[in-house]
């Protein structure tokens, strides 16, 4: 009860991953277009900062991607990276790769009724809920774990460039 009353439901609220050690970020930035195109997401990237700071660098990326997986239904993601004190390190066996302070936020959102096809106050509102409660319950809780296992993707995809 009560999940029909909602419009925007949150399924992932800021989940946090923290690393402080040896990370690919050039790998780990790139595989995120690959990632939302195998998925089928419209996605942009928001924002890309650097920061020369000294000691190391301040990278910040963050990014937006939805997909429209129904006339009714959209999923949305919210993703932030920031890497600070990054320096280039060459390991023992030759490798170069990145040390840093890393710190990923993932949030994912379903958004119901996207088109705004049912106004948000009234009847339409009653009916809109009428529905979800009544016939479109199951289907919903469906995408709701499918938007949950795709978050849960993305985030063993983003932690297998932690090293």
């Amino acid at each position: 009860m009560g999940f029909e009353k909602q419009r925007e439901i949150p399924v992932i609220v800021q989940y946090q991953i923290t690393h402080h050690a040896y990370v690919d970020l050039i790998g780990l930035l790139k595989s995120l277009p690959v990632w939302f195109n195998g998925r089928q997401y419209d996605f942009y990237e928001k924002g890309l900062g650097e920061k020369d700071l000294g000691p190391g660098y301040e990278v910040e990326s963050e990014w937006v991607a939805s997909r429209e997986v129904t006339e009714y239904v959209k999923f949305e993601m919210s993703i932030l990276v920031r890497a600070k004190d990054v320096r280039k390190v060459v390991l023992e066996t030759g490798e170069e790769t990145y040390w840093s302070r890393l710190l990923i936020v993932i949030g994912a959102k379903m958004v119901k009724d996207w088109q705004g096809k049912f106004k948000p106050y009234g009847t339409e509102e009653l009916f809109r809920q009428w529905y979800e409660r009544f016939f479109a319950a199951k289907e919903l809780k469906e995408y709701t774990n499918k938007l949950a296992m795709e978050t849960v993707d993305l985030i063993a995809t983003m932690k297998s460039f932690l090293q």
